[in-house]
């Protein structure tokens, strides 16, 4: 059987994703053109006011964590890690009635071969990415926030220092600790448990579980471990509401996804659609790839 056979087997249908036309539309990359990644051009496009909204700044009752972490649970996201473990329900695992620090760590290592949407996002919308780390570090009770760089995206990590010192100048609300921590280069140091290792100063080895980082993570407090669209994802949620959210995509798997494009095919880059919504067809004819 043809490569094509095989894989019109899984190709989806109109009917199978309820597919209309916002499922092509970009949700995480919006309006971006590669220079207008500063806090201002973010503000311009509504940025923070998901933020503003939760915390009652825009003249509205405001939200509590609980209801935060609901809303996220109820949208369905899920990690873009690989994993796909629903965000909602691991913040909900976090434990509320602790005396010491809980951390955040953003997995933002990035080691397989052919992958760029986490540096996509962070050299082109690091505001989104910070206002997602913001939400969560305040739903959860978040005192200390790491994030994990890959060692070879220096263009990365010197956006985000400049526009973290911007967001300090003039923060949106109190800010949690928040340190860039370089990666240590190794693939494994992907995998969240061997990534704290590396964080404390260790070899980057895969931990045994339980316990789970949810309850004994970094330095040994409970930490909640987030890949960086994960995190751009939540404003998008917390903006515009959970069913919202949940109309893209089908079934379990929700929301949009930046699809890597690479390989042996016609055009390469980066595409942001909806689950159910990228079929064969789209990897061999031209498309309008982000990069």
């Amino acid at each position: 059987m043809k490569v094509e056979q095989i894989l019109s087997q899984f190709q989806a249908t109109g009917v199978e994703t309820c597919f209309h036309d916002r499922h092509i539309v970009a949700q995480i990359y919006a309006g971006l053109d590669g220079r207008n990644w500063r806090l201002r051009d973010y503000e311009s496009r509504g940025g923070y006011q998901a933020l503003r909204k939760i915390l009652g700044l825009d003249g509205g009752p405001g939200m509590t964590p609980d209801q935060v972490v609901a809303e996220v649970k109820a949208s369905g996201l899920r990690g873009r890690g690989g994993a796909g473990f629903p965000t909602g329900l691991k913040w909900s695992f976090m434990p509320k009635n602790y005396n010491g620090p809980k951390y955040l760590v953003c997995n933002s290592d990035e080691g397989e071969p052919g992958t760029f949407k986490d540096r996509w996002c962070l050299e082109r919308d690091p505001h989104r990415f910070l206002e997602g780390l913001l939400i969560a570090a305040w739903a959860v009770g978040i005192e200390g926030v790491w994030i994990y760089l890959r060692d070879e995206y220096h263009g990365c990590r010197a956006i985000l220092e400049r526009e973290l010192a911007r967001l300090q100048a003039d923060p949106p609300c109190a800010l949690p600790v928040i340190e860039l921590r370089r990666g240590a280069g190794a693939y494994i140091c992907g995998e969240e448990s061997a990534m704290i290792e590396s964080i404390e100063g260790k070899r980057g080895i895969v931990r045994a579980k339980p316990p789970l980082p949810a309850l004994q993570g970094l330095f040994g407090q409970p930490t909640v471990i987030n890949n960086v669209i994960t995190l751009a994802s939540v404003p998008i949620i917390m903006a515009k509401g959970a069913a919202f959210y949940k109309d893209f995509g089908m079934g379990r798997s929700t929301g949009t996804l930046p699809f890597q494009i690479t390989g042996n095919i016609k055009q390469g880059g980066l595409v942001e659609r909806a689950f159910g919504s990228v079929s064969y067809t789209h990897l061999t004819l031209p498309t309008t790839p982000y990069v």
